[in-house]
C-alpha cells in the first residue's frame, strides 16, 4: 500500500491510499480530522497511471457535504501486466482550506500477481505399436488461465519436437513400432510457459503369425541326390510392419544342418541339392519355419517372438534315396530297376547298391 497526502489545516487532512488486487488499484481518499465541522477544498483531483478516478474540483465549506466533510470515498482502476513488476504514477492533487495546486502524488509499484501455470504430471494412457494416447492437467492457474497448450514427442531428450499437439490431451498417430521416444506437455500464460516432466517410452511390436506347415518336394522323379530340396508354405499374417521374409531351418535327421533368412515375402525356396547340401542315400529331410517382420531399425521380430515352440515344422519329411539301382526280374518277369535292403546277421537294414556287387565272368 501507498499512501498520499494534502496539506494539514487545523487538523484537517486529505489522505489517499492505494493499495493493489491482482491487476486493479485501489484507491480510498479519506477527509479526516480537524477543528470545525466543515472545511473548502480546493482543486481535488485524482488521476492513477492516466486515468482520472475522482475529480470533484472546488467543494465549498457550506456544501456541507464530502470532501468539505468528513468521510471517505472508494474506487478502482484496472492496471493489468500482472506478469511482472509495474510502477505507476499517482497524481494526487487538492488542499484544505488554502488554494493551492501542489502535487502530492507518486509512485505506486503494481507487483507482479500473474505467474506461470502450476501442471500435473504427463500420462499415457495407452501406448501401442504406432500410437500413444496422452494426456496432463493445469493444476494451478496462478493469476491467469493458461491458453497455450500442446504435447510433444521428440526422439531425444528434449530435442526438436517430431510431432505436436496444440491441447492437453490427445492421440500421436504413424509413430514407428519398437522405438523409444519422449513426450512432454506444457502450457502458458501472461507470465511464461511451464512444462511438464519428460516420459520416456518406447511403442510395441506386434510380431507377425506363423505361416502354414511347409511342403517338401524335389525336382527330380525321386530324392535322388541331385534333385533340388524345395518348400513352399502358405504366408504368416503381418505383424506391424509387413513381412519382410521367413527363417527356414533344414533338418538332417533331425539334427540342424542349414538356416537360411529368405528377405523376402515369396512363399516357396529351393535349397539346392541334396548332394550340396550334405545328404547321403537314407538320410532324412525336414524343414522348420518362422515369419519374421522388420522395424525402424532393422531389428527382425519374429512369430511367437522366434521361441522354439513356435517354429512350424514341414507337414511331411523326405527320404533321399540312391540312383544307383539294380535290375531284377521278379518270378521271371521282365527286369526293371529296384532298390534292395539287406540286414547282416540281423543287424538293422541298409541299401545294397550296385557298386556293391562284384560281376563274376
Amino acid at each position: 500500500m501507498a499512501s498520499f497526502y494534502s496539506n494539514n489545516h487545523d487538523g484537517r487532512q486529505l489522505r489517499l491510499d492505494v493499495t493493489q488486487d491482482g491487476g486493479y488499484a485501489n484507491w480510498k481518499l479519506t477527509s479526516s480530522g480537524g477543528i470545525s465541522k466543515y472545511y473548502t477544498i480546493y482543486n481535488l483531483e485524482i488521476i492513477i497511471n492516466g486515468t482520472t478516478v475522482y475529480n470533484p474540483g472546488y467543494v465549498g465549506w457550506n456544501t456541507e457535504k464530502f470532501p468539505a466533510a468528513t468521510g471517505s470515498v472508494s474506487g478502482e482502476v484496472w492496471i493489468g501486466n500482472g506478469a511482472s513488476d509495474k510502477t505507476i504514477y499517482v497524481s494526487f492533487k487538492g488542499s484544505v482550506y488554502s488554494n493551492l495546486s501542489t502535487q502530492n502524488g507518486g509512485n505506486f509499484t503494481m507487483k507482479a500477481y500473474i505467474f506461470k501455470p502450476s501442471l500435473g504430471p504427463i500420462t499415457l494412457s495407452k501406448i501401442a505399436d504406432t500410437y500413444v494416447t496422452a494426456a496432463f492437467s493445469v493444476t494451478n492457474n496462478n493469476g491467469q488461465a493458461p491458453n497455450s497448450p500442446n504435447i510433444q514427442i521428440s526422439l531425444t531428450n528434449f530435442g526438436s519436437a517430431i510431432k505436436t499437439i496444440n491441447a492437453r490431451s490427445g492421440t500421436f498417430d504413424g509413430l514407428d513400432a519398437n522405438r523409444t521416444y519422449y513426450i512432454r506437455g506444457s502450457d502458458a500464460n501472461d507470465a511464461g510457459r511451464t512444462y511438464t516432466n519428460t516420459w520416456e517410452f518406447t511403442t510395441i511390436f506386434n510380431n507377425p503369425s506363423a505361416p502354414g506347415r511347409p511342403i517338401l518336394s524335389y525336382d527330380q522323379s525321386e530324392p535322388i541326390p541331385s534333385a533340388n530340396l524345395k518348400a513352399t508354405w502358405t504366408s504368416a499374417t503381418a505383424g506391424s510392419t509387413a513381412i519382410a521374409g521367413y527363417r527356414l531351418i533344414l533338418y538332417k535327421n533331425n539334427v540342424q544342418v542349414h538356416s537360411v533368412d529368405t528377405d523376402t515375402s515369396a512363399i516357396a525356396y529351393t535349397f539346392g541339392t541334396f548332394e550340396d547340401l550334405g545328404f547321403q542315400p537314407g538320410d532324412v529331410a525336414k524343414i522348420g519355419i518362422y515369419a519374421y517382420c522388420l522395424d525402424w531399425n532393422g531389428v527382425k521380430h519374429f512369430n511367437g517372438n522366434g521361441d522354439a515352440g513356435s517354429e512350424v515344422y514341414s507337414s511331411n519329411t523326405i527320404t533321399m534315396v540312391s540312383d544307383k539301382y539294380i535290375y531284377a526280374s521278379i518270378n521271371g518277369g521282365s527286369f526293371n530297376k529296384h532298390k534292395m535292403y539287406v540286414s547282416v546277421n540281423g543287424g538293422d537294414f541298409f541299401e545294397l547298391k550296385k557298386e556293391d556287387f562284384k560281376v563274376i565272368q
